[in-house]
């Protein structure tokens, strides 16, 4: 099984929850065998590199109009991000397991 792959045979449902909806949520099946709801904060995971999502932090400080896009095997975060002109483009940064 690819890395990548994994995300989707161990988890579904997925949405962004949460204050500001920047948590990525989702049911996933534990090491227990059984299933639990679970997220990860996504603007303690990306920044805006100048219109670029990067790994690092608060990305929701200089983008709007967020979501997921799922397209298996990729789980991809569209965003709309200031660069330093100012403008606002579409980026999209595949989202990957931990």
């Amino acid at each position: 099984m690819r890395r990548d792959d994994y995300l989707f045979n161990r988890g579904s449902c997925f949405s962004l929850v949460g204050p500001g909806r920047v948590a990525l949520g989702g049911i996933c099946m534990g090491l227990d065998g059984l299933l639990h709801f679970d997220e990860i904060n996504l603007n303690e995971c990306y920044e805006n590199d100048n219109g670029s999502l990067q790994p690092g932090r608060h990305f929701a400080h200089s983008c709007n109009s967020w979501d997921i896009e799922i397209a298996p095997p990729a789980l991809n975060l569209v965003a709309m991000c200031r660069g330093n002109h100012w403008f606002l483009a579409i980026l999209r940064e595949r989202v990957r397991p931990i």
